[in-house]
Protein backbone atom coordinates (compact mmCIF):
# COMPACT_ATOMS: atom_id res chain seq x y z
CA UNK A 1 0.00 0.00 0.00
CA UNK A 2 1.37 3.42 -1.06
CA UNK A 3 -0.43 6.61 -0.68
CA UNK A 4 -1.19 8.76 -3.68
CA UNK A 5 0.35 12.33 -2.98
CA UNK A 6 -2.09 14.54 -5.67
CA UNK A 7 -5.21 12.56 -3.96
CA UNK A 8 -3.95 13.35 -0.40
CA UNK A 9 -3.30 16.48 -1.08
CA UNK A 10 -6.79 16.75 -3.12
CA UNK A 11 -9.04 15.10 -0.22
CA UNK A 12 -7.33 17.65 2.52
CA UNK A 13 -8.11 20.56 0.37
CA UNK A 14 -12.15 19.55 -0.17
CA UNK A 15 -12.23 19.03 3.51
CA UNK A 16 -11.03 22.19 4.19
CA UNK A 17 -8.46 20.98 6.69
CA UNK A 18 -4.70 22.52 6.82
CA UNK A 19 -1.90 20.61 6.75
CA UNK A 20 -1.20 20.99 10.74
CA UNK A 21 -4.40 20.23 11.87
CA UNK A 22 -4.88 17.29 9.17
CA UNK A 23 -1.77 15.76 10.67
CA UNK A 24 -2.58 16.74 14.99
CA UNK A 25 -6.13 14.12 13.66
CA UNK A 26 -3.99 11.58 12.85
CA UNK A 27 -1.13 11.87 15.19
CA UNK A 28 1.71 12.65 12.86
CA UNK A 29 3.94 15.63 12.68
CA UNK A 30 3.20 18.43 10.18
CA UNK A 31 6.59 17.78 8.81
CA UNK A 32 6.28 14.14 7.83
CA UNK A 33 2.53 15.24 6.21
CA UNK A 34 4.35 17.52 4.20
CA UNK A 35 6.54 14.74 2.92
CA UNK A 36 3.48 12.44 2.17
CA UNK A 37 1.93 15.21 0.13
CA UNK A 38 5.24 15.63 -1.38
CA UNK A 39 6.16 11.90 -2.51
CA UNK A 40 8.93 12.17 -0.23
CA UNK A 41 7.83 9.24 1.79
CA UNK A 42 6.10 5.98 1.39
CA UNK A 43 3.60 6.11 4.29
CA UNK A 44 3.86 3.29 6.68
CA UNK A 45 0.28 0.88 6.57
CA UNK A 46 -0.36 2.37 9.81
CA UNK A 47 -0.06 6.13 9.17
CA UNK A 48 -1.27 5.69 5.59
CA UNK A 49 -4.58 4.13 7.89
CA UNK A 50 -4.72 6.71 10.48
CA UNK A 51 -4.51 9.72 7.74
CA UNK A 52 -7.79 8.35 6.00
CA UNK A 53 -9.51 7.83 8.83
CA UNK A 54 -9.03 11.38 9.94
CA UNK A 55 -10.01 12.13 6.26
CA UNK A 56 -12.96 10.44 6.52
CA UNK A 57 -11.94 8.59 4.00
CA UNK A 58 -11.49 4.80 2.79
CA UNK A 59 -7.83 3.99 2.07
CA UNK A 60 -8.93 3.76 -1.68
CA UNK A 61 -9.24 7.21 -1.89
CA UNK A 62 -5.78 8.67 -0.78
CA UNK A 63 -3.86 5.12 -2.10
CA UNK A 64 -2.11 4.57 -5.77
CA UNK A 65 -3.86 1.11 -5.55
CA UNK A 66 -7.17 3.19 -5.36
CA UNK A 67 -6.13 4.82 -8.29
CA UNK A 68 -5.18 1.68 -10.16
Amino acid sequence: MRINPHALVVVRERTGLKQAQLAARAEVSPGYLSKLENGKAPGTPDVILRVAKALDVSLAAITLEGAA
